[in-house]
């Protein structure tokens, strides 16, 4: 049920705009062979990826690696066999297990992402409910992580964490009444 309205809603919304030659490179995912555009046209949305969590029991994480990769839902859930394995990366060594932050590559991607961001974040809750404008608290755990991994980036890492800021903003300005 809740993915025939989840379905019905991408479906209601306006097209995704189109993206320049560098959204198309950096937005594409190496699973699905996508980019942001294609996959929202779909329905679907890419996220960044996110390993070795660690679930605070208050809230917030003990660790995660939040990693600079790059993969849509949909592959995620079908490759992870539904959150249950991890996924082997293609950018690292080590897999990964868990989707994080979402790209906001176009306001019309970020919509349909949005869409699939209550069942990102139930999975990153200790009680695994998804909790409207408190779960959303959990990408500004991830984006402070993501600012205090190395002082040096390099500019593949700096690009990436522009787009995890660009997206917790999105994701927090739903919620200008949201509970402090």
């Amino acid at each position: 049920a809740a993915l025939g309205r989840r379905a019905d809603v991408a479906a209601s919304l306006t097209p995704p705009e189109a993206l320049s030659k560098h959204g198309v490179e950096y937005s594409t995912d190496a699973y699905s062979c996508c980019d942001a555009r294609e996959l929202a046209t779909q329905g679907d949305a890419i996220f960044f990826q996110l390993g070795k969590v660690q679930l605070g029991p208050g809230g917030g994480f003990v660790g995660a690696d939040d990693g600079d990769g790059l993969i849509s839902h949909e592959a995620f859930v079908l490759l992870s066999r539904d959150g249950k394995q991890s996924v082997k990366s293609v950018d690292r060594d080590d897999g990964f297990t868990h989707l994080g932050m979402p790209l906001y590559a176009t306001e019309g991607h970020f919509l349909r992402a949005s869409l699939l961001l209550p069942e990102v974040l139930r999975r990153l809750s200790t009680s695994g409910v998804y909790s409207p404008g408190t779960s959303e608290r959990q990408l500004l755990s991830l984006l402070g992580r993501s600012l205090t991994k190395g002082l040096t980036k390099s500019e593949g890492q700096a690009e990436a964490l522009l787009h995890k800021a660009r997206a917790v903003h999105a994701v927090l300005s739903r919620f200008t009444d949201a509970p402090s």
